[in-house]
């Protein structure tokens, strides 16, 4: 209990929030530049390993 005393709980709901809407506005841009160039299923899925891998840095 003594770590939700210190907010740590708070601000890693926030935290975790916050990279959602980000990740999920950059997925809607990527989208919505890549609709017209009708892109194959594997330039996607490589694309999406990408944006993985430089979130978890």
């Amino acid at each position: 209990m003594g770590v939700s005393s210190l907010g740590f709980r708070h601000i890693a709901r926030e935290t975790g929030k916050a990279i959602q809407e980000v990740t999920e506005q950059r997925l809607t841009d990527i989208s919505e530049t890549l609709a017209p160039l009708k892109p194959t299923d594997d330039f996607i899925v490589q694309s999406l390993s990408k944006l993985a891998f430089t979130m978890s840095d």
